[in-house]
């Protein structure tokens, strides 16, 4: 295992950036500079494939989905999306928020912070299965208060007014009466009396 200082982590993992967004740059920059590959694998995985086809570019033919990657992203692309803002058509996009999404091509290392957190439920379940498929054989980090989505992850770190209370799967965190266990039932408990 390596160990890597702050500023080297800096310097390895850039988040997309919305006021790029918000300035028209394209979809690569967005996505924190990725190759072209990654990011039709993103989409592919995310179901985004059908969304961006059907976007304003689409009479490319068979090249519609990678020049729109390579195309800008500018007010024309955002208003074509049931009118929401940017960092919407980043969600529904790659099923991901906009600038929550690290990829470092590089090491095969992804980031993710609250990265499904503003998604509807069914959504989240796509990029959920999307994901685990995309992340076989890569690190991931996954930080998120909605406990649904670390579910099926390895290793769970509980960490709370930063110290960690808990550590383990889902499924051994569950047999203890911890922390883990009573936000994970209060957060499903929601769900079924709603």
């Amino acid at each position: 295992m390596t160990v890597y200082g702050f500023g080297e982590v800096l310097l390895r993992y850039t988040p997309p950036n919305y006021e790029q967004l918000k300035d028209a740059n394209t979809l690569g920059v967005n996505v924190g500079g990725a190759e072209l590959n990654a990011l039709v694998t993103l989409a592919q995985f995310g179901h985004a494939t059908e969304m961006l086809t059907a976007l304003p570019n689409h009479a490319l033919g068979q090249l519609a989905l990678q020049k729109m990657y390579q195309s800008r992203v500018g007010t024309q692309l955002i208003q074509h999306v049931d009118g929401r803002m940017g960092t919407y058509y980043m969600e529904e996009s790659f099923g991901f928020r906009s600038g929550k999404v690290i990829y470092d091509r590089e090491h095969s290392t992804f980031i993710l912070d609250e990265a499904t957190s503003a998604l509807d439920i069914e959504t989240e379940n796509k990029i959920q299965k999307a994901f685990k498929k995309l992340s076989e054989h890569r690190t991931s980090l996954i930080i998120a208060h909605r406990l649904s989505t670390i579910k099926d992850v390895d290793r769970i770190i509980f960490i709370k007014d930063g110290q960690i209370l808990e550590e383990g799967s889902h499924d051994v965190l569950m047999q203890h009466d911890g922390q883990y266990k009573q936000l994970y039932l209060s957060q499903f408990s929601d769900v079924e009396t709603f």
